[in-house]
């Protein structure tokens, strides 16, 4: 059996003859494993008639340890096609997906999928779900931002005075220095000129002897 399941694994284009009789083998063994995984959801795609076994075996392993993961995302995709009464806890694992943006690189079709199942939610549910995501963003952010160490943020905030993005305290006491020259040097030159003023209007008076 285990020779069987390697063949399986090898094949890039998987027979589905093969592919129903092994995920049969293993039904019966009741075996799961992330060989066997691989096993039951090619079975689940190809549609083999032991479809809703599969499911009812291999959902309850994946909830139980909450898999949002692509492999698992595919798994419920397909699950949806069977009634199950954790239908609406699979649309809205699908839908949470799609607001987290996770797959859109990495499996377009599958996030189009989730996209689907999302707008089919109520709004009030839909609205739920993005400011979920939306809190799940912020928190993420925040806890980069206390990964810091009290020495990183130190050398975080020179390299910022490298950059000249933040003014340092020299810069700043010689700025104020400067301006404070310039201050000096505009009242001497009023200064002067009020002397000068004083000195025409004097020299204008007549003299009396």
């Amino acid at each position: 059996m285990d020779l069987l399941l390697i063949m399986f694994q090898k094949e890039q284009k998987h027979d589905p003859v093969l592919t129903s009789y092994l995920a049969g083998l293993f039904l019966k063994a009741r075996q799961w494993s992330g060989q066997t995984e691989s096993l039951f959801l090619s079975a689940l795609e190809e549609r083999s008639e032991l479809s809703d076994e599969i499911v009812r075996f291999v959902l309850p392993i994946y909830l139980s340890h909450q898999r949002t993961d692509g492999r698992a995302l595919k798994f419920y995709v397909q699950a949806l096609e069977f009634s199950l009464p954790e239908e609406v806890q699979l649309k809205i694992i699908l839908a949470q997906s799609f607001c987290d943006g996770n797959l859109m690189g990495v499996s377009p079709d599958l996030h189009r999928k989730c996209e689907e199942i999302f707008y089919q939610l109520p709004e009030a549910k839909q609205s739920e779900l993005k400011t979920k995501s939306d809190e799940t963003r912020i928190s993420y952010k925040l806890q980069k931002v206390k990964l810091f160490r009290k020495e990183d943020l130190q050398d975080l905030k020179y390299l910022k005075i490298e950059m000249g993005l933040v003014a340092s305290k020299v810069s700043f006491l010689w700025a104020g220095m400067a301006y404070s020259a310039r201050v000096v040097k505009n009242i001497g030159k009023w200064m002067l000129l009020r002397a000068l003023d004083s000195a025409f209007l004097f020299g204008k008076l007549p003299l009396k002897i």
